[in-house]
């Protein structure tokens, strides 16, 4: 009896454990906007989650989605609060946002937003530098460069490589999620993702192709 109750124990350690050793990768996703009823960042991370499950059933990816709003005030806050919900430092954090229609890997976030688009608050920002005493640049080149290498050569060839995130929400969390990761060392980019007026086979090849890259 006192064998089969060791045992037991054993066995309940042996899997807590095993959970705990699960890599983590945050991927941050933005709600709809706009007249828009979708963002498709959320269906391809959603999408990235099912495929993860499928493919690594012997060393599972614990990957969680968090998801943010098109805000300059409130996306960065948000993704903070994400990220004070995991006990220890991710392993990885990938943003995705939407832009046109392909996948675009940016190599840096930029200490500079100009953008005459409202945000969700009806808050526009011209002409402004993100963070008054900080670099000008946050560069993601050599994980964007692992991550570009990981895809097969026909994979390759629909992904392109970009130098900005742009003006907009997209790179002010870009530039301080980044800033902030770059301190503890957690490697970091932004993604983005075809939006939701363009063909729907793109959800599935977007989604293969970061899947690949993670």
């Amino acid at each position: 009896m006192k064998f089969l109750f060791f045992f037991l124990i054993l066995i309940f350690n042996f899997f807590i454990f095993a959970d705990q050793t699960k890599p983590t990768v945050i991927i941050t996703t933005f709600s709809p906007f706009g007249s828009s009823q979708e963002n498709w960042s959320q269906n391809i991370a959603d999408r990235v989650r099912q495929i993860l499950k499928t493919d690594n059933q012997q060393t599972p990816i614990n990957l969680v989605i968090c998801n943010l709003n098109v805000s300059y005030a409130k996306a960065f806050n948000e993704a903070l609060n994400c990220l004070s919900q995991i006990s220890d430092n991710p392993q990885l954090v990938l943003s995705l946002g939407e832009a046109a229609c392909d996948l675009r890997l940016e190599t840096a976030a930029i200490n500079f937003i100009s953008s005459s688009t409202k945000d969700e608050d009806g808050e526009v920002r011209k002409g402004e530098k993100i963070d008054s005493l900080a670099s000008k640049k946050i560069p993601f080149n050599s994980l964007v460069q692992k991550m570009y290498c990981s895809l097969e050569s026909k994979s390759r060839s629909q992904v392109l490589v970009s130098a900005s995130p742009g003006g907009y929400v997209c790179n002010h969390l870009a530039y301080q999620l980044g800033h902030f990761l770059m301190k503890k060392n957690v490697p970091y980019s932004f993604i983005h993702v075809p939006n939701s007026s363009c063909k729907k086979s793109l959800i599935e090849d977007s989604s293969q192709s970061i899947s690949s890259m993670i």
